[in-house]
Order: C-alpha cells, then sequence, then structure tokens
C-alpha cells in the first residue's frame, strides 16, 4: 500500500454557540477516540454547507443556523501504522470549520449513541482541558480569534 498516493478525506466541523460564550464539544463513543466538536465526512458532490447541517442533524438531533464559515481549514494525518492496521482509504482529512447557533433555540440535544457518548458546552478557556490534539487546540485558537464575539 502506497500511503503517500491515498486521499485526503474531506470532512466539516462546527463550533456551535450560545448567549454565554460557550460551545458544544462532544465525546467519541468509538475506542481511542477523544473530545472534539460536531464533524463528519463531506459526500460526493454535497456542498460543505450541507454537510454540516447533515451532520450535527445526525450526531446530536439538532436543527443549527450557520453564523459563518470560517477561513480555516485544517488538515491531520493518520499514522500509517493506523492506516495499514485498519485498511483506511484515506490518509487523513483536510476540514473546513464553521460557526452556527441552534436555531430555533428551544431544541432539545439527543445524541447519536453509536458514535457519541456525550456533549458539554465549555468556554474557550477550557479548551486545554478537552482537547487532546494540537490540530483541535490551533483550530480552536484561531477561531476564537477569526470571531471574538461569539467567544
Amino acid at each position: 500500500m502506497d500511503i503517500e498516493k491515498l486521499p485526503f478525506r474531506k470532512e466539516v466541523t462546527a463550533y456551535i454557540v450560545n448567549e454565554n460564550k460557550e460551545f458544544i464539544v462532544i465525546f467519541s463513543a468509538l475506542a481511542n477516540r477523544f473530545c472534539k466538536t460536531p464533524a463528519g465526512g463531506v459526500e460526493e458532490n454535497e456542498p460543505s454547507d450541507k454537510a454540516i447541517l447533515r451532520e450535527i442533524k445526525e450526531e446530536l438531533n439538532l436543527d443549527i443556523e450557520i453564523i459563518a464559515k470560517s477561513k480555516i481549514e485544517y488538515k491531520w494525518e493518520h499514522t500509517k501504522e493506523r492506516i495499514i492496521e485498519r485498511n483506511l482509504k484515506f490518509r487523513g482529512s483536510t476540514g473546513e470549520v464553521f460557526l452556527a447557533k441552534i436555531n430555533p433555540p428551544n431544541q432539545e440535544i439527543k445524541i447519536q449513541e453509536e458514535e457519541i457518548s456525550g456533549y458539554k458546552w465549555i468556554k474557550k478557556e477550557d479548551v486545554d482541558n478537552y482537547f487532546a490534539t494540537d490540530t483541535l487546540k490551533e483550530t480552536a485558537r484561531k477561531m476564537f480569534e477569526e470571531f471574538k464575539e461569539y467567544f
């Protein structure tokens, strides 16, 4: 397997904010995974804004309103061992980031238990306590800078 020739998967993630300047993080129900903002893959020929609306509906059973699409695009790679061990078809992911809010605001969050074990609203000061990877932390800091008024 020539790992260098594997494509990157296109994905989207959303910082869903509330009036208390907090945002939702989710906890993965999958083994050896971690806390992150809600995210998912973009299907072939699917616009990224439609993909994030679909992913949030699937993962949290929420309707959201996109406030803005960030200038940030992130990229991360699987380890070679993980690609070989799991026979992955992608070498990593590239992602687009959205800022959003729950709309209408009084919806009840209902997690997709196959993928998510829980969620929490956190403030930007708590990022280092929840995000384990440098990519997640760096993306968060860029979001806080780009959208200061929301965090």
